[in-house]
């Protein structure tokens, strides 16, 4: 083979060999799919207490080159119907509403998942504008809820968000609203006015981020010789197992459907944490009191209710 020869052929054969090089072979690792992309994150999220990066986790996979091209599949909705999720309990209310437009945008509501997705997201919205004040954003989007999604979950949580529009926000010196069962943890179920005979107090968190705030309460419910079950924590995101034993004395009420929970949208919850102490006659007598206000007013309280 003269030089010449020889140079005009090793290029085409240096092609071949990089193609045969590249090709697939049994074995050969392949790019995640956007599936276990989406159950790896999935774990990083179920991890992850803290809510900002939560937040930055789920943008950055909606970045993402595949889920830009694929703004309509089916994990690209759920992911973004999750970050609309994480910005409503976070009462980053614009933010949310944002998610579940686009969700009811691109929802393909003739597959069943699709339709999952719209009522989801509906409830959503309609719970973003509930807890911006919008009142009549929000009924009409309930009323969207049970006449297009009938017989469903989200129109039985539609016809509870519209019965807790005809409320007000309950002030100090009221009682709080009768609400529907309410189930903990431990999945027994209990009402408010189980409450009434001894002081209480009302928590309410976003996350296990915020659970500082509920072992200081524990800590002044003991301080004052008051039962640790008279403290009843509304998390919209499950909180870890106290190591003070499970679950510490007090009772923990994750939300029932992974958006707001409605006790928090009927005392009008507008940011997290936040603690309503009740008397033993069951009415508000406190909003946030610092810890030391608060072991003064159990101290009151306690007083009052052994005269």
């Amino acid at each position: 083979m003269t030089a010449h020869h020889k140079c005009a052929f090793e290029p085409a054969w240096t092609l071949l060999l990089a193609a045969l090089l590249s090709a697939d072979v049994p074995g050969q690792d392949e790019p995640p799919s956007l599936e276990e992309r989406w159950l790896t994150l999935r774990e990083k999220l179920d991890a992850e207490p803290r809510s900002g990066q939560r937040y930055r986790l789920l943008s950055e996979f909606l970045r993402s080159d595949e889920a830009s091209q694929k703004p309509s599949h089916r994990i690209v909705l759920k992911a973004r119907f999750t970050l609309g999720a994480e910005a409503l309990r976070t009462r980053r209310v614009d933010d949310a509403a944002a998610e579940f437009e686009e969700i009811r945008r691109r929802s393909d509501r003739d597959a069943p998942w699709g339709l999952d997705l719209f009522g989801f997201a509906t409830v959503g919205l309609a719970q973003a504008a509930e807890s911006a004040g919008r009142t009549l954003d929000a009924r009409q989007l309930y009323r969207e809820v049970k006449v297009r999604c009938p017989a469903t979950r989200y129109a039985d949580w539609a016809e509870l968000g519209l019965a807790r529009l005809q409320t007000k926000a309950p002030a100090v010196g009221e009682q709080l609203p009768e609400l529907p069962l309410l189930r903990d943890r431990s999945d027994q179920t209990h009402r408010v006015r189980d409450l009434r005979g001894e002081p209480a107090i009302l928590l309410f968190l976003a996350g296990p981020q915020e659970d500082s705030r509920r072992r200081t309460i524990l800590s002044a419910l003991r301080a004052e010789d008051i039962a640790t079950n008279r403290l009843w924590t509304f998390t919209e995101r499950a909180l870890p197992i106290s190591p003070e034993g499970p679950p510490a004395g007090d009772r923990v009420f994750p939300s029932q459907n992974g958006l707001l929970s409605d006790i928090a949208l009927s005392c009008r919850i507008q940011a997290t944490p936040t603690w309503l102490v009740l008397g033993p006659d069951g009415r508000l007598v406190a909003r946030n009191p610092s810890p030391q206000r608060l072991r003064q007013i159990l101290r009151t309280l306690k007083r009052e209710r052994n005269r």
